[in-house]
């Protein structure tokens, strides 16, 4: 009877682990733009892409920059040919909280948080919080400091359409 019991136990584990293995996880989509469909630029009001090296475009707004959740953004996408390769969001540091609010209520609750060192040119230390929401094909990180103390910054890489980086050699 016990080892009844233990069979049952055990069929019951391998039910939920396969059953959380087989939760599916959304496609990243930003307004228009979804990671699993092809882009346009032009159509979604980005203008001319310029080329970069491995065959990808980096596009931005006519515009220059956007609002999202009421909150002034300077957007940029890298397209891999006509597939998103990377997406990301810049903003100034008072935006941050909207922002955040603005994503959990969009991409629900984040697979992770953490806290990585941000270290400025003269070398001050600060704190920054990472808010990352996992997709089918790859992560959005929302990091409350950017490239610059008083910016924020919110980059989604694709893990299927970006293509591997290239070593530099230098000599």
């Amino acid at each position: 009877m016990r080892t009844v019991r233990h069979l049952i136990a055990a069929l019951a584990l391998i039910g939920s682990a396969s059953s959380a293995v087989a939760q599916t996880l959304p496609v990243f989509q930003f307004r228009e733009i979804r990671a699993d469909q092809p882009i346009d630029p032009q159509s979604i009001g980005f203008k001319e892409c310029q080329s970069l090296e491995n065959g990808l475009r980096r596009c931005m707004p006519r515009s220059g920059s956007d609002r999202v959740a009421n909150v002034f953004v300077i957007p940029m996408m890298i397209l891999n040919g006509s597939k998103l390769a990377s997406f990301e969001l810049i903003g100034i540091q008072s935006g941050y909280g909207s922002i955040k609010d603005a994503f959990a209520a969009k991409y629900g609750t984040p697979c992770q948080s953490r806290t990585d060192k941000w270290q400025n040119r003269i070398g001050n230390s600060f704190d920054n919080e990472v808010t990352v929401w996992c997709f089918a094909t790859g992560r959005l990180e929302l990091k409350a400091l950017g490239n610059q103390v008083d910016q924020w910054q919110a980059r989604y890489v694709d893990a299927v359409n970006t293509p591997p980086s290239t070593p530099k050699v230098d000599f």
